[in-house]
């Protein structure tokens, strides 16, 4: 899987991360800024080629906790 994520509303550019075993299911995305909103989505990959983005999902960061992104 590719999960792409940004900055909702920011002049930035998506970042990638590459999943690489189909078992996973769930991936931390860390680094992420407190009480931001992001745009999420993903693409499944295979010999076969890249399949289309999943719908988009808005997720907001929580302030004083550990940054994560269900």
């Amino acid at each position: 899987y590719h999960i792409w994520y940004e900055q909702f509303d920011a002049k930035t550019e998506y970042k990638k991360v590459v999943i690489s075993r189909m078992r996973d299911t769930v991936y931390l995305i860390t680094g992420l800024e407190p009480g931001i909103k992001y745009e999420v989505k993903a693409r499944m990959y295979s010999n076969a080629g890249i399949g289309p983005f999943s719908e988009p999902q808005f997720v907001t960061t929580s302030v004083g906790k550990r940054n994560l992104v269900d």
